[in-house]
């Protein structure tokens, strides 16, 4: 349909994507670039961090026409400090919602806004684009340690949902729910008020060691699933989990489901919880909840043992590290179909390949109520996949990455 570029002179990296009803297209990400390409009306048209080098950056927000042939808006967002746009999701209005993490004590905030000042060493944040691109809101979220904000996603009711990561104690100050055990780096998920100026609802989940939650999705239920990584072995699985045992070696990945009236009700929130992994290394870096009755997560795990099921694609570890696709029951939270990613042309090694290559991994997966499920990530070949009419058939580089549609059952 359209393909483009997007920067200045130096290093500039997207790192989410959304998209309006019209077919409009959101990119956020981070430049080091003082010459990225923002528009006359902007409301930070200037690059306060990015000086021209790699070393400090600035975050950006651009919003490209649905042909991909002009920019509708595109701006900064910024401090002195390093700063990156790491999540964005538009609502029916066509407001722009999105956040990350700044090390800037002098970002663009809203007068009044609920936290008004860097609370520590890094902060999250979020902010929100008009229609237009022309006015903006924003706040700080966190407190005296390294805190930053993951995913946001708007309900069809138009409540606003936000999920992020903190080593902070004091942050939030008031929790409606703390499950599990205050550790070194806990998840927290909060519903906040639109003019960002009201307290919102938080809720803690983790256990005594590192956790980090890497995607957030609703379905229409109102239902909140999130999906990240764990190196507690602790961390708050329900009873009759899937994997309820931490299995390994320094982290697993993990699935939780929230029910709708966590935020508003004194109610236990965690529906269930489970554990995702097996003996080696294994990372979640996103969940969709669009196809009613799944939630589908993808990864990258160094698992031999990772649980893949019968119909699988590839049933096993092909190298040190292979990326995963998993479909669970939204009801209970078990396996309905497991996958290994793999390259089919790869001879099982596990010693000639450095534990810390990355072979591949899936790094986006969007279901939808047709039952298309798109799934994307980077790859050193994944050649038995590739269909006959494909935009490219033929891997060119290294690593390259991947698109491909599947269809379940509705």
């Amino acid at each position: 349909m359209y393909s483009t570029l997007l920067g200045g002179s130096f290093r500039t990296q997207p790192y989410a994507v959304a998209a309006d009803r019209f077919g409009n297209a959101y990119v956020v990400g981070g430049t080091c670039s003082s010459d990225f390409p923002v528009t006359i009306q902007a409301p930070q048209g200037r690059a306060v961090g990015s000086r021209g080098s790699n070393a400090t950056c600035d975050g950006f927000i651009t919003k490209l026409n649905t042909t991909g042939s002009k920019t509708e808006y595109s701006t900064y967002f910024g401090g002195s400090g390093s700063d990156g746009v790491s999540t964005i999701a538009v609502d029916v209005t066509g407001r722009a919602w999105f956040g990350g993490w700044t090390s800037s004590v002098d970002l663009p905030m809203t007068s009044g806004a609920l936290q008004q000042g860097n609370g520590g060493v890094t902060d999250g944040f979020v902010g929100t684009l008009d229609p237009s691109g022309k006015t903006l809101m924003a706040t700080y979220l966190g407190g005296s340690g390294p805190d930053s904000v993951t995913s946001i996603k708007i309900h069809s009711d138009g409540s606003i949902y936000v999920a992020g990561n903190m080593a902070s104690n004091e942050f939030p100050r008031n929790p409606s729910h703390v499950v599990g055990t205050q550790g070194a780096s806990d998840i927290f998920i909060a519903k906040l008020n639109p003019s960002l100026k009201t307290v919102p609802v938080f809720l803690r989940i983790g256990g005594a060691q590192n956790d980090s939650v890497s995607s957030m999705d609703i379905d229409a239920e109102g239902n909140v699933f999130i999906a990240g990584t764990t190196q507690s072995h602790d961390f708050p699985v329900t009873k009759g989990a899937w994997n309820p045992v931490f299995r390994g070696g320094t982290k697993d990945g993990f699935v939780l489901k929230i029910q709708p009236n966590a935020f508003e009700t004194k109610s236990f929130p965690v529906v269930w919880a489970t554990f995702v992994g097996g003996s080696g290394e294994d990372e979640l870096f996103t969940v969709s909840a669009g196809l009613a009755g799944s939630v589908f997560a993808g990864g990258r795990s160094s698992s031999k043992d990772f649980p893949t099921t019968k119909n699988a694609f590839r049933p096993q570890l092909q190298r040190a590290n292979d990326g995963c696709l998993i479909q669970i029951s939204s009801a209970d939270g078990k396996p309905q179909f497991v996958t290994f990613i793999a390259d089919a042309k790869a001879t099982t090694s596990f010693n000639l390949t450095p534990i810390n290559e990355i072979n591949d991994q899936v790094t986006e997966v969007v279901a939808t109520r047709t039952g298309d499920v798109f799934v994307t990530g980077w790859t050193k070949g994944i050649d038995y996949l590739i269909s006959r009419n494909a935009y490219q058939k033929i891997s060119k580089g290294n690593t390259e990455p991947f698109l491909f549609r599947l269809r379940f059952s509705r």
